[in-house]
């Protein structure tokens, strides 16, 4: 039985609440995601209707929170249907109504009449934006769609005049559409204001003519069908299309000359695969196909200033064009570019801020020269042995490969073939990604482990630091044999992306540590890619049982991380080895604030509920250096902790086939 103590004490937290003015708890609940705004209604009856009242005053209606989009469609109707006539009761102003349902949860045309109410209700009332997307929440769903067209359509009211109301529309998304080639046209001649058209996974679509006077931005993806297409005036241009179409293949060279000669600024054309398993056997064994454009394309100055070819061939493409003295953004993919290719093309873009190659499998020395470039990435090019880098500007660096290293059986003792990554001066170097995970093997050679140092030297003044554990191993060998440290003491944030968590890794983070002092050190981020390996399977506690680590010895002879405020580690399996990683690091930051341990999802191998809690009771058990030390466990889809400046991991890409 509840004692009178905590109900008097509810009752006061009730009251204070309840003191509140009314305009300070609406400004509240206006401000809080949906979800938190919802759980609202359970902390008094005051409180129950309070957060639709709030909804139905805004002028935007926004039901596309990532767990409301996951609930099923009755639980979904119930919420926004009586939202909606709230709304419309109290005689506000709609201006963008927005919902997201998984179509394939408790039966879509069931609920269909509501979603078509939804939309012409919100149309009735003068609403300037309507988005309603249907798709799938889960992969396997969504991709079965996209393979084999099947699945749902809702059926929109025909009009005695069609297209009489799209006359105002600047922006048309269409996605999963059964619509026809004659109904695009039919529609697209009533909207001569239109600025913004997306056409995706429309399986009917065969032969797409698009006319549009004010159209800037074509966004074609996944058009399964479409071997024939043509355009005019746009300013940017974004495509994803069938690969190995000859009758394609044409119309997107032709696309890129109209874009160039009609003044287009920015111009991006993706022929990817849609599916990872063509887009993997194209990155592995080199071979596909490729675009070549015309020779005079850039011949004459235009206004282009940003450039992104996948799949395309820039051979014929003369030195010092004038088309590109212009060009600040350059990204090819998938492109087969040789290193003088891109060395000539260098030449002309003196005014280039931003570099990406990705995936150009023909380049192997590699040699950029940019006074203004700041950006650069160097992703998935594997056949590169030599790196030679001029740009003073330099500000951020992105590589993610195999070890850059030449190889000369005959003359392995000349040190000055291990000296192939030259990056020159970057004194504005702001972050650092390098990482070889899931390319790298594990056992380098001695030059490649040499290499590696030198590769890092030249990357460890910036401020912010991405390594992988295949380098850390590396790193720890070389350290240990020369006894020679690397001046990372710049470094502010460093993440570790570690493809596993053997006992092997925990030495060579500490030899990190050891040998590289990091002074200005303020947050760690650990990033657990993998299961856990075998060694730390074995090592993993019964349940509710805390193991001596004493036999696990790690040589650290006195590690301090004096300024580390943050460490945060996700991915947690709950292994032994995390613990014991763990404790070493809680025992040397004496200044730490927050320790952050987010678990992997249970239904992707992480810890369930029981394991979640044995965590947080050894992690609680620890010895701590910080006596301010705050540790959250959470899952991740709970975590709201600050996150790395990279968030975006490379290996994923190539894992998955669309590096």
């Amino acid at each position: 039985m509840e004692s009178q103590q905590s109900k008097c004490g509810r009752k006061e937290q009730e009251d204070r609440l309840g003191g509140l003015p009314n305009d300070l708890l609406h400004s509240i609940l206006h401000n809080l995601p949906l979800e938190d705004a919802v759980s609202t209604s359970g902390i008094s009856h005051q409180w129950e209707t309070m957060w639709l009242n709030v909804i139905a005053t805004s002028r935007t209606l926004d039901f596309t929170n990532r767990a409301f989009v996951r609930q099923a469609l009755a639980q979904v109707t119930a919420m926004v249907s009586p939202c909606l006539k709230r709304h419309a009761d109290q005689d506000v102003t709609l201006d963008t109504l927005r919902v997201a349902m998984d179509g394939t949860l408790g039966g879509a045309k069931a609920f269909g009449h509501d979603v078509i109410r939804w939309v012409a209700d919100a149309m009735a009332r003068g609403a300037r934006e309507v988005e309603v997307d249907l798709t799938p929440v889960h992969g396997h769903g969504a991709a079965r769609l996209d393979t084999d067209n099947e699945g749902f359509f809702l059926e929109l009211p025909r009009r005695p005049v069609p297209g009489q109301e799209l006359t105002g529309l600047r922006s048309l998304s269409l996605s999963h559409a059964n619509i026809t080639d004659e109904e695009v046209e039919a529609v697209l001649s009533s909207c001569l204001l239109l600025e913004f058209l997306s056409l995706r996974s429309c399986h009917l679509l065969a032969s797409v003519r698009i006319v549009g006077d004010k159209l800037h931005f074509l966004d074609l993806v996944r058009l399964t069908r479409v071997r024939r297409s043509t355009h005019f005036e746009w300013r940017w241009m974004a495509l994803s299309v069938l690969p190995k179409c000859s009758d394609m293949m044409s119309s997107a060279v032709r696309w890129v000359v109209d874009a160039v000669a009609r003044g287009a600024k920015e111009v991006e054309v993706d022929l990817t695969p849609a599916h990872g398993h063509g887009a993997a056997q194209l990155d592995t064994d080199g071979e596909g196909f490729f675009v070549e454009l015309p020779g005079d394309l850039f011949l004459a100055r235009n206004s282009l200033v940003r450039l992104a070819l996948d799949r395309f061939s820039i051979g014929a493409v003369p030195l010092s064009a004038a088309g590109l003295t212009g060009l600040r953004s350059l990204s090819l993919n998938h492109a087969n570019v040789t290193d003088e290719e891109v060395e000539a093309v260098l030449s002309s873009c003196l005014l280039l801020e931003f570099l990406s190659l990705r995936s150009c499998h023909l380049l192997a020395s590699v040699r950029i020269i940019g006074d203004k470039l700041r950006c650069l990435k160097l992703v998935n090019c594997l056949e590169v042995l030599e790196l030679r880098v001029a740009a003073p500007s330099l500000e951020s660096f992105v590589f993610y490969g195999d070890v850059v290293c030449l190889t000369d059986e005959d003359d392995d003792n000349d040190d000055n073939h291990i000296a192939t990554v030259d990056l020159g001066t970057t004194p504005a170097l702001r972050d650092a990604y390098l990482s070889h995970v899931g390319i790298t093997e594990l056992y380098f050679t001695d030059r490649e482990t040499a290499a590696y140092s030198g590769f890092l030297s030249c990357l460890a003044h910036a401020r912010t630091l991405t390594l992988c554990s295949v380098g850390l191993l590396k790193l720890a060998e070389d350290m240990s044999e020369l006894n020679l440290g690397i001046d990372m003491t710049k470094v502010q944030e460093l993440q570790l992306l570690m493809e596993f968590l053997g006992f092997a890794d925990i030495q060579s983070i500490a030899s990190l540590f050891l040998h590289n002092p990091l002074p200005l050190l303020d947050r760690l981020f650990i990033h657990i890619l993998g299961d856990p390996s075998e060694e730390g399977r074995e090592a993993a506690p019964l349940p509710g049982e805390l193991k001596d680590d004493r036999d696990i010895f790690i040589y650290d002879n006195g590690i301090v991380l004096g300024q580390l405020k943050l460490i945060k580690v996700v991915n947690l399996q709950g292994t032994r080895l995390e613990i014991v990683l763990l404790a070493f690091l809680a025992k040397r930051a004496p200044a730490l604030e927050q320790l952050v341990l987010v678990t992997a999802e249970e239904e992707k191998g992480g810890p369930g509920d029981e394991l979640v809690k044995i965590i947080q009771g050894h992690v609680s058990a620890l010895q701590k250096a910080s006596p301010v030390l705050s540790i959250t466990v959470c899952r991740s889809s709970e975590d709201q902790s600050p996150n790395p400046a990279h968030t975006r991991f490379y290996h994923e890409l190539h894992w998955s086939g669309k590096a």
